[in-house]
């Protein structure tokens, strides 16, 4: 029988989100960068100091990644543009789409500086939501008919894309070649109801895929044949997505939501919306800027 390994989060300080989600670590201010889409909100957490601070953004995010300025990526509603911290000031540089009750949800660049994302049906059910990715050719389209896209994960070996079909309960595998063109997915695990939704995901350096289920309060580790090996277990049932980060990596940040409980479950979840983190005895690879976004 495969030993599984329990770890164990516990949250930071800062702000309780309604849907947290896309942490992305940024070696250059040695901060966490997260959102909270339903407040329309851009977080960052500074490990060092312990504190958190908030920006106010002109629709709801859906992604946040670096960009080789300085500047962030982020995906507001249906558009990709730069952002500037400084000045807190939204550039937009690309609309993805038009159609009414589809917004960008979550990314991930890979080591070329390739920029995987996807979009959902707000209603989360309606499958109008789509996988693509932008290079220097544009915005391709990789995958479509999905009522939520979630976590695309390049491995850090550069062979595979993990893919989330959040609502129906399974991670995707793409073989990729060199340039980042997709062959035909499979199925890398499907889960049971039970067992939570898949959501946002990140890689260790030793191949393991970190996966956040919704539903289930915990974040596990899956190995190149999709096994469990790692647990790590939440006070709250609702884990959006998870990235390394801190100077060596080491940390494992975990994003959550407190969207749709009722005053009881909050009550018996008051930290639902938190960010948590853990040390999990594994490492990621540092995030790559988006290089194809002038």
């Amino acid at each position: 029988m495969l030993a599984r390994l329990v770890v164990s989060a516990t949250r930071t300080v800062g702000p309780r989100a309604v849907l947290g989600e896309s942490p992305v670590w940024d070696p250059v201010r040695g901060c966490l960068w997260w959102i909270d889409i339903e407040s329309c909100l851009l977080h960052s957490f500074d490990p060092c100091a312990e504190s958190s601070s908030s920006h106010l953004l002109p629709g709801r995010p859906g992604l946040v990644a670096l960009h080789p300025s300085g500047e962030l990526v982020l995906g507001i509603e249906c558009t990709i543009g730069r952002y500037d911290p400084g000045c807190r000031s939204f550039k937009p540089l690309l609309a993805i789409g038009s159609e009414a009750g589809i917004r960008i949800n979550d990314g991930f660049c890979d080591r070329a500086g390739r920029l995987w994302f996807g979009t959902m049906d707000d209603t989360l059910a309606l499958p109008k939501g789509s996988l693509f990715r932008h290079d220097r050719a544009g915005v391709i389209p990789v995958g479509e008919g999905l009522v939520a896209s979630n976590g695309p994960v390049v491995s850090c070996d550069g062979h595979s894309l993990f893919h989330c079909d959040s609502m129906g309960g399974r991670i995707l595998r793409y073989p990729l070649n060199p340039e980042g063109r997709c062959r035909r997915p499979s199925v890398f695990r499907a889960f049971a109801p039970e067992e939570g939704l898949p959501d946002g995901m990140a890689c260790d350096v030793e191949g393991g895929l970190w996966v956040a289920l919704w539903g289930s309060g915990s974040v596990i580790r899956l190995d190149h044949r999709a096994r469990t090996t790692v647990t790590v277990e939440l006070p709250v049932s609702q884990v959006t997505a998870c990235a390394f980060a801190g100077p060596d990596l080491g940390e494992l940040y975990l994003t959550t939501a407190s969207l749709g409980l009722t005053d009881t479950e909050l009550k018996a979840s008051p930290d639902a919306g938190c960010l948590y983190r853990c040390r999990p005895g594994w490492t990621g690879a540092a995030a790559t800027p988006a290089l194809h976004l002038c």
